[in-house]
């Protein structure tokens, strides 16, 4: 229940921060988090459903027995791959841009992954991640000093987020996000992901 806490504290505070710190009108904004938050609770439906996928012969069996075991980094990358086709479902589908929603995500990520870690490395005292706490701390002031409704820079910023997660994940074999252990693996198959998306996006403009 704590995590559980602490995890929806951060993005309250991670929504407050992209609020402030975003030039949008009021209106835009209020629907940039809701787009986001939106995506943040099928997210967590689709760890669910990973954590189903993992236990499956269990469910059949038991399907209470299911909410004893807690959900994985496994999970993680099952949500990850299908959040990344709800995505494509809504751009496609429903002509959202996803220019319009990495607006909003990457400041509402990077400062909600600032604020769990900074719970944990500072208050709970887990020192394990110090090294991402730092890169968050260098990446949040990036984007506002340079980097606010600028999708070029935004898009940077998150590249070099992956690189440094990837960095620090080769370092140790594995880094943390809001708790879940990832393989570096993960963070190579994202930036291959999302050099794509940007390179068809900077055609589409060009």
């Amino acid at each position: 229940m704590s995590s559980i806490g602490i995890l929806i504290l951060s993005f309250i505070i991670g929504g407050l921060f992209f609020y402030v710190t975003s030039e949008e009108s009021k209106a835009i904004k209020k629907k940039q988090i809701e787009t986001i938050f939106s995506l943040l609770i099928n997210f967590i439906i689709y760890i669910w459903i990973g954590k189903i996928i993992q236990h499956f012969p269990l469910l059949l069996k038991d399907p209470l027995a299911i909410l004893a075991y807690p959900s994985n980094s496994q999970s993680f990358y099952i949500a990850t791959a299908l959040i990344i086709v709800n995505l494509i479902y809504r751009i496609a589908r429903h002509k959202e841009k996803i220019n319009f929603i990495f607006q909003a995500f990457l400041p509402i990520f990077i400062a909600s992954l600032f604020v769990y870690e900074f719970i944990e490395l500072v208050i709970q005292g887990y020192s394990q991640n110090w090294m991402s706490f730092i890169w968050m701390i260098v990446l949040m002031l990036m984007y506002v000093f340079v980097g606010n409704n600028k999708q070029f820079i935004t898009t940077i910023i998150f590249l070099l987020w992956l690189v440094g997660q990837l960095m620090i994940a080769l370092k140790l074999l594995y880094t943390t996000i809001f708790g879940y252990m990832i393989a570096p693996m993960y963070f190579i198959i994202l930036l291959i992901i999302t050099i794509v998306i940007f390179i068809y996006n900077w055609k589409r403009k060009v």
